[in-house]
C-alpha cells in the first residue's frame, strides 16, 4: 500500500475527532496560542486559527520520521539527483550559501563574481548605451520561471538602491504586451535582458527577435552588443543572436526555472538592488535554509506549514488556498507561489510510477488586500467551499502615511478573525434589532447575514518588507512545497505537464501558416482553424 495512503488511514480517527469542532474551541487551551506561534528573525508566524493541534502535528512528525524526511532534506542539500526523471540535482539552495562546499561551489562562485562585476559596473554607471548615455530602463524578456519571480521581487523591492530605473517585463507571446512596453522606452537608454536557459524557448525567442528588430531599426545592428544581455547557457545561440560573450550569464541544469530567481535569472533584480541588496535577498533565504535543516520538526516553520496544508488538502478535501498579502508591493506574490506550488506538485504519479490515489497540489490563488476584500472575500466568508488562507503583513511601511498603514493592518487582523469566528444567529438578530427593521423583515434577512466561521488561516507578520525578509518568505514557500512533495512521494522538480500543449501548438501553427490543414484531425480544432483562417 502507498505510504501516504497508510498515513491517511492512520490519522483518520484523529480527523474524526476534530472535524466537527470549531477552531474557537481550541483557544480554551491556555497553551494553544503559545504552541501555535513561531518566530524566526523578523518573522512572527501565527497558525493558531486552524483546526490543528499539537497532537495533529505530532502525527505528521511521526510519519515524517517513518519516511525519513530528514534524510531526503539532506539529499537535496547534498546535491543528489532527487529530480530523477531528468537525472538532475536540485541545488538552488547552493546559490544562496556563500560557504557551500559541494563540487559545484567553484562554478557557482565564478559565475557570481562575473554577475556581481556587471551589477557593480551598472550601478556605478560604467556601462553606457550606444550613444554614450546611462541606462535608465531595463526590459526583461522571458517567460515562466524566467520572469515571474524576478518581476514579483522587482515590484516588491522597487524603493531600493536603483529605484529610479524601472524594470519592464515582456513575457506573453501576445504582442500587445510587447507593443505596450516598446511604446514606453527609449532605445538609447534601455538595457535588454533575455532570460532563457536553453535559448530555444519559442515565446521568449519570438519576443526577443521582434524587440531586436525594433531596436536595430532605430539604432543599427552594431548597437545590439551594447544593449542586450543573455541569461542563458547556450553560448553558441546567444552569440549568433549578437550578444557578446562577456554579457552572457549562465546557470546550470540543477537550477529549475521556478527556483531560478537566486541565479543569473535574478539579474534584473540585482540591477535594482545593487550587489549588497541582492546578497541580502540571498541571506534571507539562507536563514530559512539553515532553519529548515537544523530546527526540530515541531518548531520547523516550513514543515508546520506543509503539515497544515496537507491536513486540509488530504483529510478535509479543501482543494484550494488563498495567498493574501496586505501590502501592494507584493501584488505579484500569489502568482509567484501559484507557479511554484502548482508546477512543482501538480502531479498524479508517484515516484514509483503509480497513480497517487490522493490529492496533491491544491489550487493557489490570491490578490493583495484590501482590494481582494471587495472581490472574492464574499466566497471566503459565505461560499460553499472552505478555502484556507495565508495572510501576509508588514508592521512598518516605507511611506509616511501612518493612518493608511493602520487601516491595512486592522483589516488584515480583522479578516482572519472574522473567517474564524463568523457571526451567529443571536449576533445577527441583535444587530438587526437596533436597525429599526420589523421582526418579519429581520427574520427574512437573518439567513443572508449569517457567517458560519470556522474558516482557517495562517498569519505571517514581518517587521518590514526588505530584500532579506522577501528572501525569507520565498524560501519558506519553497521548502514547504518540498516537504509536501516528499509526503506525497512525487517528484516536485520536473514539469512534463507543460510539454504536450507546446508540441501541439507547433503542429497547429503549421496549419495556420500553410494553405492546407494537414496536421489537425480533431473536428473541433479543424473548425476553429477554418474560422481563424477565414477571418
Amino acid at each position: 500500500m502507498n505510504k501516504f495512503k497508510e498515513f491517511q488511514d492512520k490519522i483518520n480517527n484523529h480527523y474524526q475527532l476534530l472535524q466537527n469542532k470549531s477552531i474557537s474551541e481550541l483557544f480554551k487551551d491556555n497553551n494553544h496560542v503559545k504552541n501555535s506561534t513561531f518566530e524566526l528573525d523578523d518573522l512572527y508566524l501565527d497558525v493558531s486559527k486552524n483546526l490543528f493541534t499539537t497532537e495533529t502535528l505530532g502525527l505528521f512528525i511521526q510519519h515524517a520520521e517513518e519516511i525519513n524526511l530528514k534524510k531526503q532534506i539532506g539529499q537535496m542539500f547534498a546535491g543528489e539527483q532527487i529530480n530523477f526523471t531528468e537525472k538532475r540535482a536540485v541545488l538552488h539552495t547552493a546559490l544562496r550559501n556563500p560557504h557551500c562546499s559541494l563540487p559545484q561551489a567553484t562554478e557557482i562562485k565564478e559565475a557570481k563574481q562575473h554577475f556581481e562585476s556587471f551589477v557593480n559596473d551598472f550601478t556605478n554607471k560604467k556601462i553606457k548605451g550606444y550613444t554614450g548615455q546611462d541606462f535608465t530602463t531595463i526590459v526583461n524578456i522571458g517567460i515562466g520561471g524566467s520572469y515571474l519571480g524576478t518581476q514579483m521581487a522587482c515590484n516588491a523591492l522597487n524603493n531600493e538602491q536603483n529605484k529610479d530605473v524601472p524594470v519592464y517585463f515582456i513575457s506573453n507571446v501576445d504582442a500587445h504586451n510587447l507593443v505596450d512596453i516598446l511604446n514606453k522606452i527609449n532605445p538609447e537608454t534601455t538595457l535588454f535582458t533575455i532570460a532563457s536557459k536553453t535559448f530555444t524557448t519559442q515565446e521568449t525567442l519570438l519576443n526577443a527577435n521582434t524587440v531586436k528588430q525594433w531596436f536595430i531599426n532605430k539604432a543599427g545592428v552594431d548597437a545590439v552588443k551594447k544593449h542586450f544581455v543573455a541569461l542563458s547557457t547556450n553560448i553558441k545561440a546567444v552569440k549568433e543572436f549578437g550578444i557578446t560573450e562577456n554579457w552572457i550569464f549562465g546557470f546550470w541544469d540543477y537550477i529549475g526555472g521556478r527556483y531560478s530567481i537566486w541565479s543569473a535569472i535574478g539579474l534584473p533584480l540585482a540591477l535594482k538592488l545593487g550587489v549588497n541588496g541582492f546578497n541580502e535577498f540571498l541571506s534571507g533565504a539562507l536563514l530559512v535554509d539553515d532553519h529548515f535543516q537544523n530546527t526540530p520538526l515541531e518548531k520547523n516553520i516550513p514543515f508546520v506549514l506543509a503539515s497544515i496544508s496537507m491536513w486540509y488538502n488530504n483529510m478535509f478535501n479543501y482543494d484550494s488556498y488563498a495567498i493574501l498579502p496586505y501590502d501592494y508591493r507584493l501584488r505579484d506574490f500569489s502568482r509567484y507561489v501559484q507557479q511554484l506550488e502548482m508546477e512543482s506538485n501538480g502531479k498524479h504519479i508517484t515516484k514509483n510510477g503509480t497513480a497517487t490515489g490522493y490529492n496533491t497540489s491544491p489550487l493557489v490563488f490570491g490578490e493583495p488586500g484590501t482590494d481582494s476584500q471587495h472581490s472574492f472575500y464574499q466566497m471566503l466568508h459565505q461560499g460553499t467551499k472552505i478555502i484556507p488562507c495565508d495572510f501576509i503583513g508588514f508592521i512598518k511601511a516605507e511611506h509616511s502615511h501612518n493612518s493608511h498603514q493602520d487601516v491595512v493592518i486592522a483589516n488584515l487582523f480583522a479578516q482572519s478573525e472574522a473567517l474564524m469566528t463568523g457571526k451567529n444567529e443571536h449576533e445577527v438578530m441583535q444587530e438587526l434589532a437596533t436597525s429599526g427593521l420589523s421582526n418579519e423583515d429581520a427574520q427574512q434577512l437573518l439567513p443572508h447575514k449569517l457567517f458560519a466561521g470556522n474558516r482557517p488561516s495562517n498569519t505571517f507578520l514581518f517587521k518590514e518588507l526588505s530584500p532579506k525578509t522577501l528572501g525569507m518568505l520565498c524560501a519558506i514557500y519553497e521548502q514547504k512545497i518540498f516537504v509536501q512533495g516528499v509526503f506525497w512521494n512525487i517528484n516536485s522538480f520536473d514539469q512534463w505537464g507543460v510539454e504536450l500543449g507546446k508540441k501541439l501548438a507547433n503542429s497547429i501553427l503549421e496549419d495556420i501558416t500553410s494553405s492546407l490543414i494537414k496536421n489537425s484531425t480533431n473536428e473541433s480544432t479543424v473548425n476553429l482553424l477554418k474560422c481563424y483562417k477565414k477571418c
